[in-house]
């Protein structure tokens, strides 16, 4: 698994489980038992909009 807490406040390079690439601002790194869901995740701010992940579904990151 992906250790998120290491990229807090950095741009990052993000690839999903699926394929899928991401690049963005690394604006929240989160607890599961601060936010209810089932694990950490990591929020981005890619181009205006906010978009999380869980942990699980994160295959890579990269730092830029």
């Amino acid at each position: 698994m992906v250790n998120i807490w290491k990229h807090e406040n950095k741009m990052v390079k993000l690839t999903d489980v699926h394929g899928r690439v991401y690049i963005g601002g690394v604006v929240l790194v989160s607890e599961a038992e601060d936010t209810g869901d089932p694990e950490d995740n990591i929020t981005l701010y890619i181009k205006g909009d906010y978009w999380g992940f869980l942990q699980s579904e994160i295959a890579d990151i990269e730092e830029l």
